[in-house]
């Protein structure tokens, strides 16, 4: 009988280790889209600063840069393999975001240029 139940604990084991796994990874989606989808909209309205004089887009910039900087910060404690694996999403906006003129931006991506790439580096 016992045999039996170890059979049946060790199933259900593999279910969960099954269903954990599949968690993971629609969080790890939602995760990468949700960082991609901010970034990608603040290095887009960055490069429209370098295109125009509006004082409108340095207005958003600036009302949206404390969001923008919770992003980057979150991204610091981000599994290391995680972001390893989306890095070539992540580093076009990245890479964009260096020339903001918002100074807590250009702290942040400081932190999470320490944080993430200097793992990467040799």
């Amino acid at each position: 009988m016992e045999c039996n139940g170890s059979k049946v604990e060790s199933a259900s084991m593999n279910e969960n280790s099954d269903a954990d796994k599949k968690l993971e990874r629609v969080a790890e989606e939602k995760l990468v889209s949700f960082c991609g989808q901010i970034l990608s909209e603040a290095s887009g309205i960055q490069s429209t600063l370098g295109e125009t004089i509006n004082m409108d887009v340095h207005r958003v910039l600036q009302l949206r840069s404390p969001i923008i900087v919770k992003v980057l910060k979150g991204m610091c404690r981000m599994n290391n393999t995680i972001f390893k694996r989306h890095l070539i999403d992540f580093y076009p906006p990245i890479t964009r975001l260096v020339c903001c003129d918002q100074m807590d931006v250009r702290g942040a991506l400081g932190e999470l240029f320490d944080a993430q790439l200097r793992v990467l580096l040799p």
